[in-house]
């Protein structure tokens, strides 16, 4: 089968948070999945091997590729990026939001490819805790899901 053979390389999904090396395992991918919205977009997966620290870009009105950035002016309901910090013990310092950021402070993603279960881009930005204590700036993101 010469599919095997294709050159793609994903499935991965990387980043650096706060400068350190992160490749995510599991990664999924979905452009305008099933049972959501139409130009739904949804790039996941597990930070640490134990899944412990899910990180997941839901976005739900993606009707092309393109370049998208996030604010906290942005509505969370509609423009979710999150990651879970596995370390934290306060509820309200465990869940980072790019939607939570400070005035100044986005997060960009850019989609090269959108296509069923193939998503291929890029991303940085801020993430920042419910409560405000905890902010990671994440550079260097890439996925592409198939």
């Amino acid at each position: 089968e010469t599919k095997a053979l294709a050159t793609s390389g994903g499935p991965f999904l990387t980043m650096k948070v706060d400068g350190k090396l992160v490749e995510c395992t599991d990664v999924f991918g979905a452009y305008n999945p099933n049972g959501y919205p139409k130009d739904t977009t949804i790039v996941a997966g597990e930070m640490k091997p134990d899944k412990s620290q899910p990180f997941n870009i839901a976005l739900y009105d993606i009707q092309k590729p393109g370049t998208y950035t996030i604010t906290n002016k942005n509505d969370p309901a509609v423009w979710a990026v999150q990651y879970v910090n596995p370390n934290s013990t306060d509820p309200f310092d465990t869940r980072l939001l790019a939607v939570n950021s400070a005035d100044g402070e986005s997060f960009t993603i850019r989609f090269t490819k959108l296509n069923g279960m193939d998503l291929e881009g890029t991303f940085e930005g801020t993430l920042t805790s419910d409560n405000g204590n905890t902010v990671v700036r994440i550079t260097e993101g890439k996925f592409d899901t198939e």
